[in-house]
């Protein structure tokens, strides 16, 4: 039973089984799924979450804070705090979600990543 994307974005379970956690802690993927013993470890995102998830909040927050610098005229300090903040908080709600979905997709897409270390591939 293969879940839909949308659930293990929401619910951050096993993209095979829906059984099993995805996450051990903050954003740590487990080796092995608890449920059906698929290798989530093998799953290779590399800097993709982050970079998705930067490249759409710069497009969002630079023009807020772009608009917050000509109405409140803040002194350029207090935006580069407000910016790493809104930036760095927002990055780490989302790294989850998209990290999950990013499982999913590949195991929808790229099968074979998850069954390599089965074949006798590394």
């Amino acid at each position: 039973m293969t879940t839909s994307i949308a659930h293990t974005l929401l619910h951050h379970r096993c993209p095979a089984c829906g059984q099993g956690k995805i996450f051990e802690k903050l954003a740590s993927v487990v080796a092995v799924c608890a449920h059906c013993h698929l290798p989530l470890g093998k799953a290779d995102l590399g800097d993709g979450p982050a970079f998705i998830i930067l490249s759409l909040l710069c497009v969002v927050v630079t023009p807020l804070l772009v608009v917050l610098a000509f109405i409140y005229a803040w002194p350029t300090g207090v935006l580069i705090g407000v910016a790493a903040i809104s930036l760095g908080g927002s990055t780490l709600l989302l790294l989850r979600p998209v990290r999950a979905a990013l499982i999913a997709l590949q195991y929808q897409h790229r099968p074979d990543t998850f069954y390599r270390h089965t074949l006798g591939q590394s």
